[in-house]
């Protein structure tokens, strides 16, 4: 399992790179910044990670990415990016510097700059902050359990078994009894009736649009979980179900 200041480091890491990754974007909340503006704003990202001790901990393609100048990325790898913004929410609940991880039914647009008090950082306040708030392993591994269920259900959206049997009928033959609690957790928190819910309606009713926004979210916030409960690097994650 990986360390407080690893999960620390990696969710800053994540903020940095969404940040970097918004810098391709011409315009940001309806003002408009030219390239060479933006230009200053992704030095000023990197030198603010090594001012920090962070820049070390970021991977070779991540070092890649944020130092690769303003309008030569990849949209792909843009968005990929920007993507994994999803993961920095639960890892900060991990920590418990945010109450709740959010519902599924929409990206999330919390500013965790706030959070993490990135204009004021101290890391060594923050972890010392974090060894009376972070979670237990029971309550991770609850909410990893789930981040799980969303991924396998959203694999599963075509399986014509959901239209016979209910959703937890399906995960208790699939996972075993043991999974009987993770079910009723997800019903108290809204998440499952006869099927998974979003916004009161079935998974199975909602078009696919919004499928495809949920294939997103819950990839990114298994993996965050994932990587939290493994031993490998972040790129190295592999979703199970």
């Amino acid at each position: 399992m990986k360390s407080n200041k690893e999960i620390l480091n990696k969710a800053i890491n994540l903020l940095c790179l969404s940040d970097r990754s918004a810098l391709e974007k011409k315009s940001l909340n309806g003002v408009k910044y030219s390239v060479s503006s933006r230009e200053n704003q992704r030095k000023l990202i990197i030198s603010w990670l090594i001012k920090n001790d962070l820049y070390s901990s970021m991977s070779q393609n991540e070092q890649n990415f944020i130092e690769t100048k303003v309008g030569k990325l990849d949209i792909k790898e843009v968005n990929y990016y920007q993507f994994q913004y999803e993961c920095i929410q639960p890892l900060l609940w991990i920590l418990g510097l945010v109450n709740e991880v959010s519902n599924y039914d929409n990206f999330v647009i919390d500013d965790f700059h706030l959070t993490l008090k990135i204009n004021d950082f101290n890391q060594v306040t923050i972890l010392n902050e974090i060894e009376n708030k972070k979670r237990n392993i029971e309550q991770m591994n609850i909410k990893r359990l789930i981040s799980m269920l969303w991924f396998w259900r959203l694999i599963e959206i075509n399986n014509n078994a959901f239209h016979i049997k209910s959703a937890e009928e399906i995960i208790i033959s699939v996972f075993g009894k043991d999974f009987k609690h993770i079910v009723e957790e997800m019903k108290i928190l809204g998440l499952m009736r006869r099927d998974f819910i979003v916004n009161d309606t079935e998974i199975t009713q909602l078009p696919n649009g919004i499928i495809n926004r949920l294939k997103v979210i819950s990839q990114f916030r298994y993996h965050s979980f994932e990587w939290v409960f493994s031993d490998m690097s972040w790129e190295e994650v592999e979703l199970n179900t």
